[in-house]
């Protein structure tokens, strides 16, 4: 192999690399939270949490799907290799929190 060839591995700073993959962790633990509470609650709490749902699923699933893509496309960009976590964890969250977004449009259907 000659020095002429390409062979290093693309650079991601730990500065970029840390929000791009804790921002999206965070808020799917957020809405994981706010789906299982969904599931214990009953009665007038139940009905408040069922009025608030749609205000808190639409802007969360949206965003996480913004931001799942927007990471996805600057994975390809730098031309990551598909097993490093800025590649497989977009699709990861956006299974998850698509995934509890049908949990909880299940939970406001049923009350």
């Amino acid at each position: 192999m000659s020095r002429s060839e390409n062979t290093e591995l693309p650079f991601v700073s730990t500065v970029v690399l840390l929000p791009l993959l804790l921002i999206p962790a965070v808020i799917s633990g957020f809405f994981l939270v706010y789906a299982l509470v969904g599931l214990v609650l009953d009665g007038e709490a139940l009905d408040r949490w069922v009025d608030e749902a749609w205000t808190v699923t639409v802007p969360t699933v949206l965003g996480q799907t913004l931001l799942c893509i927007s990471v996805f496309f600057f994975a390809r960009i730098k031309k990551v290799s598909w097993t490093h976590a800025l590649s497989w964890t977009p699709v990861l969250h956006f299974v998850i929190v698509s995934l509890l977004a049908s949990l909880v449009m299940r939970l406001v259907a049923g009350s």
